[in-house]
């Protein structure tokens, strides 16, 4: 099995509350899927080529 795993944020044994706050956590995640998708669209494109 192949795949894929951002780490967003973290959470320590002794705090209670998490490294990064829930809105830059979404906004993070957005940029990753956006440069997924780019990737994506780029090999799509370089393996309509080959063919």
């Amino acid at each position: 099995m192949i795949g894929l795993k951002y780490k967003l944020a973290h959470k320590r044994v002794e705090r209670n509350n998490w490294s990064s706050t829930d809105n830059a956590q979404r906004k993070r995640l957005i940029e990753i899927l956006q440069d997924l998708i780019e990737q994506v669209k780029l090999e799509m494109v370089s393996s309509s080529k080959i063919t």
